[in-house]
């Protein structure tokens, strides 16, 4: 039986002695993997690390299973930013018994690879720093020979439980948190102004988790959003392929900073998804690829207290902890639409808004199940920056 808690390091070797900060001052670092329950949090560490020139290269942590049945696995968990001392840290959490979708616990990693990312030359396989989880070197670059999986063949969501918490509504002045893991009933009258919503534990505990104040946070969403949404929106308008290009270029690259992934067992022809996970800065950001981009659409009041009237995007996003963000391409790598795709079953109660605000069509994750869990999609067209329904509409 696993622990609930345990904690462990993993030295990071030095493998290009060419990334070091200066000659004879080579990279050197360390993760720290920490395991609660089954959430898991793994902080990297380096310093004396070369500054790149971000245009053309740019670090990034990957997770290896070298010693895998059918092959070899790789993840990538994001970038590591590098400071002008060589020194950088970096956070992730994800599933501790599937990490990133990948249907792997963290457990059966080998590896952790600080990798350079070329720009101009994919074919590059370089890595200042390497960890080896279980203290052997093995030949961790057959890795990388094989397509990296930030996608999963399958849904690597987990359906809301329902043995021992509940969704209920009433008002509560005081502010509290724990951590705890999220189980729901769901309320048809979730989008009442005058309602809060929080989490109740009715397992041996009063104490409850309350997502219905106003945002406490330091982060200035509303000066985040104005301009940027404002140079989105007049993008998308302009009836030109060079605008279009350059917003898309634009929010391909601020995808690069999460998970790309494939939820579905047999995905949609084109479209490529990346998964954005529920917290603060990606709830309240509102361009596009966020989520209050929506809302700001539909009503700018909600956006700017999303948590003090939540609306059905944020219910389900809270429920299942993140959302999708979706590009459909064409042959020439060219954006057809633009795709939000929310968690949820297929039933009204998990359709956000009833489909009357563009999320029409569901795809379930089980290319067999239509009763698990899946996502329903919202399409927009780059050209025009307007909702529109490419598909047949999912009756349920």
């Amino acid at each position: 039986m696993k622990r609930l808690y345990r904690r462990y390091f993993v030295l990071l070797d030095t493998e290009d002695y060419r990334y070091g900060f200066a000659e004879g001052n080579p990279p050197k670092g360390y993760a720290k993997v920490e395991v609660k329950n089954d959430k898991a949090v793994l902080s990297v560490h380096c310093q004396s690390m070369k500054k790149l020139d971000e245009k053309n290269e740019r670090y990034r942590i990957f997770l290896l299973k070298v010693n895998n049945i059918n092959a070899p696995i790789n993840i990538e968990l994001g970038p590591i930013e590098v400071d002008d001392r060589g020194t950088g840290e970096a956070v992730f959490e994800f599933n501790s018994e599937n990490v990133k979708g990948s249907k792997t616990p963290i457990d059966d990693f080998d590896a952790i690879v600080v990798f350079v990312d070329k720009t101009l030359n994919k074919a590059d396989i370089i890595a200042p720093l390497v960890g080896y989880v279980h203290k052997e070197k093995i030949a961790w670059k057959n890795a990388f020979n094989k397509p990296i999986v930030k996608e999963s063949s399958n849904s690597f969501i987990k359906e809301p439980k329902k043995e021992t918490q509940q969704l209920i509504f009433e008002k509560k002045p005081k502010q509290e948190t724990m951590d705890i893991k999220l189980d729901f009933k769901i309320d048809k009258d979730v989008n009442k102004p005058d309602q809060e919503c929080k989490i109740v534990n009715t397992e041996n505990t009063k104490e409850r988790v309350d997502i219905s104040m106003k945002p406490t946070s330091s982060y200035s969403f509303e000066e985040d959003s104005e301009d940027v949404l404002k140079y989105q929106q007049e993008s998308i308008n302009a009836q030109s392929h060079p605008q279009i290009n350059h917003i898309q270029y634009y929010i391909e690259s601020t995808l690069k900073l999460y998970p790309k992934v494939n939820p579905f067992e047999k995905n949609l022809s084109g479209y490529e998804w990346w998964q954005i996970y529920h917290n603060q800065q990606t709830i309240y950001r509102a361009y596009m690829p966020f989520i209050a981009y929506l809302e700001m659409m539909n009503n700018p009041h909600q956006y700017h207290y999303p948590h003090y009237y939540p609306s059905d995007y944020y219910r389900l996003i809270y429920m299942y902890q993140h959302y999708l963000f979706g590009i459909c391409y064409d042959e020439q790598r060219q954006a057809k639409y633009f795709v939000y795709a929310i968690p949820g079953r297929k039933m009204k109660e998990e359709q956000p808004f009833g489909g009357n605000t563009g999320f029409v069509y569901w795809k379930s994750c089980m290319q067999t199940n239509e009763e698990g869990i899946g996502y329903w999609m919202l399409h927009i067209d780059p050209m025009t920056g307007l909702v529109v329904e490419p598909m047949e509409k999912t009756m349920c």
